[in-house]
């Protein structure tokens, strides 16, 4: 699901004034990162997390070792290659490689990433729909 008027609409905030649907949404995404992060991450080894960070550091070196080792034909890979088609043609090769790589580390290391995520996000709505009306200045 997309964090968008459809999904203000889902959880009854589609009269959320403007102004404030934007930085709602906003909100909403970083809530979701925050929570998924802190999920994914346990039972995690401080190697695994270490390695994930050096990733999302987009650390080339660290990127390239981690693609020949455990992708080596990322080139023909559909995810790659789905990514690479997805993407602003403006982004480097090296942007995608860091994108794909960390894409593929949670798909080896954290195979339940959607599952998680699902689960967050439908936790979060509840939150949200119980608090509807404060939300929304009625209560």
């Amino acid at each position: 699901m997309e964090l968008n008027d459809d999904f203000l609409a889902d959880i009854g905030l589609a009269d959320l004034p403007e102004a404030q649907r934007l930085p709602f949404l906003k909100h909403v995404y970083s809530t979701l990162e925050q929570r998924t992060g802190d999920a994914l991450s346990e039972g995690l080894t401080d190697a695994q997390l270490t390695e994930f960070e050096r990733l999302l550091a987009r650390d080339g070196p660290t990127v390239v070792a981690w693609l020949e080792k455990c992708v080596p034909d990322f080139a023909t890979d559909p995810l790659y290659l789905q990514l690479r088609d997805r993407l602003d043609p403006s982004v480097s090769d090296a942007d995608l490689l860091c994108e794909y790589a960390a894409a593929q580390w949670v798909r080896i290391n954290r195979p339940n990433y959607e599952d998680v995520v699902t689960g967050i996000l439908a936790d979060i709505k509840r939150d949200i729909i119980a608090n509807r009306d404060k939300i929304l200045g009625i209560g």
